[in-house]
């Protein structure tokens, strides 16, 4: 692993500044850079940690009935939230079932979205699309673990089970910037990386996450996914879905997204449509 300075800014501002500067990366649990630094897929010449910034580890409730989730809120805190639990289900699964208990009390919520490709390729010493190469080898190489839908210069599986989450509960990203502060829906912080633009976040250079806010719960959301072991593994496929249902059964509105499947989360709009109208005949959900 490279040398790096480890600087601990007191503010968004102080952080902002420090991340628009060249070799800055920013460090908020760790547990994904570090990874990255250490096998080579990522260089950095100083962390700029979040972890003295106020503000980043709240959750709160909003005026109209959603909710604020500071950045740097572990992925154990917010599987253990009472209110996410209940009304948010999807979130707290997701965010229980993802990695392991030790990694969980360490990992942020903002950092787990922006995770790059757990792929083997990206993660040692293969010059692939996504490291200045021309090709993906994981095409024509091991791809068990690797994109069924969306790929094309890079057919990695995002491996986020908290992206899938929100994207069904119309979640927005809070950030920060160089060009001031932004909101935009969850479904724009990722796109498809192409060789052009060697990564899925896209996110402008400098940016910052600072919150993640969601809306009033509306409907009844869960996720489940499948994975090889029970702990240390990502998802094969992870399933949210959300879905408002009347006194009659029938649904009103769908939302399925899923994780392990493509180089972002992947909405399933067609299967939405399909659903609307539809009639629940199993109760228990």
């Amino acid at each position: 692993m490279s040398r790096f300075d480890h600087i601990m800014p007191e503010s968004i501002e102080e952080a902002m500044a420090l991340a628009a500067t060249n070799g800055s990366r920013i460090l908020a649990g760790g547990t994904d850079l570090l990874r990255e630094i250490h096998a080579g897929s990522a260089e950095a010449a100083r962390l700029v940690s979040l972890r003295a910034v106020p503000g980043l580890d709240r959750i709160e409730r909003t005026p109209k009935g959603g909710l604020f989730i500071g950045a740097r809120v572990t992925l154990a805190e917010l599987g253990a939230h009472r209110d996410i639990r209940k009304e948010w289900t999807a979130l707290s699964d997701a965010a229980l079932g993802a990695a392991s208990p030790p990694l969980r009390n360490v990992a942020t919520i903002a950092g787990n979205l922006l995770q790059r490709p757990a792929c083997e390729y990206y993660r040692t010493d293969f010059q692939c699309a996504m490291k200045g190469g021309i090709d993906c080898p994981a095409r024509p190489g091991d791809n068990t673990h690797h994109a069924i839908f969306g790929g094309g210069a890079c057919v990695s599986a995002h491996p986020s089970d908290a992206a899938a989450a929100l994207l069904v509960l119309d979640a927005r990203i809070h950030s920060n910037g160089p060009k001031g502060l932004r909101t935009r829906p969850v479904a724009d912080l990722h796109r498809k990386p192409t060789t052009a633009r060697p990564t899925e976040i896209a996110l402008q250079p400098g940016d910052i996450i600072t919150a993640i806010e969601l809306p009033k719960a509306a409907g009844l959301s869960l996720y489940v996914q499948a994975r090889e072991r029970q702990a240390w593994a990502f998802a094969l496929v992870g399933v949210a879905a959300r879905l408002d249902i009347n006194l009659a059964g029938r649904i009103r509105s769908a939302r399925i997204a899923l994780c392990g499947v493509a180089p972002i989360p992947w909405a399933l709009p067609a299967v939405e449509a399909w659903l609307r109208g539809r009639l629940i005949t199993r109760p228990g959900w």
